[in-house]
């Protein structure tokens, strides 16, 4: 049996974007807490947050984390490093 604690940090990394794989390799590594990808997906489903198999992983970035424009006109160019 897990702690709450265990199964609310896995379902949050799960909903941050993190697949159930990883997830259960994030809980090993920093909690040195095993729980298989298959108990994880089964709390995810629990709480309504499964993916359909395949589907991608969305995140959704602010609009900071945009590019500003190269030129003042506001067209967009490529950025390259000086050679």
């Amino acid at each position: 049996m897990h702690s709450d604690d265990t199964k609310n940090r896995a379902i949050a990394l799960y909903a941050s974007g993190l697949s159930i794989r990883a997830v259960a390799q994030r809980l090993e590594r920093d909690r040195n807490i095993m729980v298989t990808p298959q108990t994880i997906a089964r709390w995810a489903k629990a709480k309504g947050l499964s993916r359909p198999v395949g589907d991608r992983r969305r995140i959704k970035l602010g609009t900071e984390a945009r590019s500003p424009p190269c030129r003042p006109t506001g067209s967009w160019c490529s950025r390259r490093s000086p050679k």
